[in-house]
């Protein structure tokens, strides 16, 4: 049986965590947007951000 690294999980304050959640959803926008268009708009980038 191959050997697990051990995986410590730490107590996030809920705020920090939901913060957290919402940078990733951001860059999967972000990343959705260059994906889908040809010629991209900083503007529109930073708007997402």
């Amino acid at each position: 049986m191959a050997n697990l690294s051990n995986i410590q999980m730490n107590n996030v304050p809920m705020d920090l965590f939901i913060k957290g959640q919402m940078a990733v959803e951001k860059i999967n926008a972000v990343q959705e947007y260059v994906n889908s268009t040809k010629y991209t708009d900083d503007n529109v980038i930073f708007s997402i951000l």
